[in-house]
């Protein structure tokens, strides 16, 4: 499944990630942290339990459509960065 996405976020900008976008590896945990935002103050904005901003930080669920357009009206990121996120996250293991 790994590959699968990563090849959607390749296609989607049309590189690899490093190349196309190096600012993209960055992850929703940096990201949340950069806003200044607890796992708890993310999850209440975006209408979810921090049990699920906390699995999506870590890599360890998927996050679904509506989930990743509430992260990237959040952060300003379209659909392939919200995955290029997540997967930097999924791959560092956090």
């Amino acid at each position: 499944p790994l590959d699968a996405i990563r090849e959607e976020i390749v296609t989607a900008l049309g590189g690899t990630i490093g190349d196309v976008m190096p600012e993209v590896a960055v992850t929703l945990a940096e990201r949340r942290a950069a806003a200044g935002l607890s796992q708890a103050e993310l999850a209440e904005r975006l209408g979810v339990d921090q049990a699920t901003v906390s699995q999506a930080e870590r890599g360890l669920t998927r996050p679904g459509a509506e989930l990743r357009r509430r992260l990237g009206a959040e952060f300003g990121l379209s659909d392939a960065e919200v995955m290029a996120a997540w997967t930097a996250a999924r791959e560092a293991g956090e």
